[in-house]
């Protein structure tokens, strides 16, 4: 039994510490208990709904990632709250990148960047992944510009954990530099070297100075690789022989196969072969645990070029076929897994939207009203802005069943439906309230310019010719207006529009009443 916080707040911090330290079980219970918490708001569960998707991604299970990252989607639109929409967006976009879709990732990336998000952990995210974007791009120079704004942005927030992954993350760049520029550039490798050796200095100071010495593996793993290509076999043999120690005591094995295929190098070029098959073996075992197939056909491809140089070639061979054979299920299983992805996404979208929309009209339902209203109306509240909102009901509409049948009716509803939302934009909220009652918002004007709308919008209703769906049927409503930022809650602006509402139903019905504020 895991115990759990009760505050959500304490919840999403408790998701991230597990995501972190990859504890699968803690996980899925704190999101459980997230998405069960009463009234959690639709910013949070953006949040922790792209959380969770990262921790899916790092169990390798795409499917899952790929589904909470657009429930985290979903979230933050209702949310339109912009730390929600950056972590929805970072989820997506990790999808995107490990499906090998480059240039979505791209733009949802380039999005998030533009909200400017200031969570340490996010910023260190961002600048990650787009340097990782980047460089599968085959742009190292800006890759490696990006995971220096990563580090810079650890720094900056003061966060250990945050530090030794950029950190991590910035010595795998500079190791590729100076291995680019290790045979034709002495000098440019020899400047990266000194670099590296720098960043780990760092990172193994910090990470002791802190207890966090499991953070190192990855880390020493491009240390270890950089002795390698330094011909400084003692010493990469000692830091991959400390890597070694500090996996054994961590679940992560991720690091092993890297090691592995360093190792494999070293041995070899000392002409040790049993020691290269051993480290070559060890990684094969290591990615088939970890379902590594990308990272074992790199494996057998190094091994078939150390068993050629020895003039092994049966074994050369076996390896030559495997390599290949890993390859095609590689690009098989990409194939299926954006598949995969895209169909989710289709269904999810069109799941969202169903669980949004009423049936009969296609606008917005209750459900929809109660997640779009609330953060209008904090947001109105917060920034000192109006919020006009109108409630809209069919007079009459009872005798229009009785006369007309509920056919003509429900014609009546989808017909009204049309004209309000052929007369709103984007930014606007037209909802279906219930029965005969609609709801119209608009977070852009004052609330006499949202009473020239209703009116505008009572009169193209009055002037209809509703008797294409009914001989002489005649169709009005009655408004109720009421601006919600003059309200304590959403809930008390709904209730002065209804109030409105009565008055215009007094009034002699087909008019807009206004709500006097409190």
């Amino acid at each position: 039994m895991i115990a759990l916080p009760a505050a959500p707040a304490d919840l999403l911090r408790a998701l991230q510490d597990s995501v972190d330290r990859t504890e699968h079980a803690a996980t899925d219970a704190c999101l459980q208990a997230l998405l069960q918490h009463p009234g959690l708001p639709a910013h949070l569960q953006a949040q922790a709904l792209a959380i969770a998707s990262h921790g899916h991604y790092r169990r390798n299970d795409l499917a899952q990632a790929s589904r909470l990252a657009s429930e985290a989607r979903a979230a933050a639109d209702l949310a339109s709250d912009a730390p929600a929409t950056a972590h929805a967006g970072l989820a997506w976009a990790r999808i995107c990148w490990a499906l090998g879709d480059l240039d979505e990732a791209l733009a949802e990336l380039k999005a998030v960047h533009r909200l400017s998000p200031a969570e340490p952990r996010l910023q260190l995210h961002l600048f990650n992944l787009l340097g990782l974007v980047h460089a599968d791009l085959g742009q190292a120079e800006a890759a490696e510009t990006y995971q220096r704004q990563a580090l810079d942005s650890a720094r900056r927030s003061g966060c250990v954990d945050l530090r030794l992954i950029a950190l991590t993350n910035l010595a795998g760049r500079v190791l590729a530099r100076g291995e680019a520029a290790q045979t034709q550039h002495p000098d440019t490798a020899a400047a990266a070297w000194a670099e590296l050796d720098q960043l780990a200095a760092e990172a193994d100071a910090l990470a002791c100075a802190h207890d966090q010495e499991l953070t190192l593996p990855h880390l020493l793993v491009a240390l270890g690789a950089s002795l390698v290509l330094r011909d400084r076999r003692d010493e990469a043999l000692a830091v991959f022989a400390r890597q070694a120690r500090i996996v054994a005591a961590w679940p992560d094995r991720s690091s092993l196969p890297h090691a592995a295929g360093w190792l494999a190098r070293l041995h070899a070029a000392a002409g040790d072969l049993a020691a290269a098959r051993r480290a070559i073996n060890d990684g094969l075992a290591a990615c088939a645990a970890l379902g590594a197939k990308a990272r074992a056909a790199a494996l057998h491809e190094q091994a078939c070029a150390i068993e050629e140089a020895g003039a092994h070639w049966r074994e050369a061979l076996q390896h030559h076929k495997r390599f290949h054979a890993l390859r095609e299920e590689c690009a098989v299983d990409l194939a299926q897994r954006k598949a995969a992805a895209l169909a989710l996404r289709v269904e999810l979208e069109r799941a969202r939207r169903e669980a949004l929309a009423d049936a009969l009209t296609g606008l917005g339902n209750r459900r929809y009203l109660d997640q779009r209203l609330a953060p209008w109306h904090a947001q109105a509240r917060e920034r000192g802005r109006p919020l006009p909102l109108a409630l809209l009901d069919i007079d009459h509409f009872k005798q229009i069943n009785d006369r007309h049948s509920h056919l003509v009716g429900d014609a009546v509803l989808r017909r009204l439906a049309q004209l309000l939302q052929a007369g709103a934009r984007d930014a606007d909220l037209c909802a279906r309230f219930g029965g005969e009652e609609f709801v119209l918002a608009w977070p852009a004007l004052d609330l006499p310019a949202a009473r020239q709308v209703a009116e505008r919008l009572r009169a193209q209703v009055a002037a209809e010719d509703w008797g294409v769906l009914a001989s002489g049927l005649r169709v009005t409503v009655s408004v109720g207006l009421a601006d919600l930022a003059d309200h304590a809650s959403a809930a008390d602006g709904l209730a002065a529009a209804d109030a409105a509402l009565y008055a215009a139903k007094a009034a002699g019905r087909d008019c807009v009443r206004v709500a006097t504020s409190d």
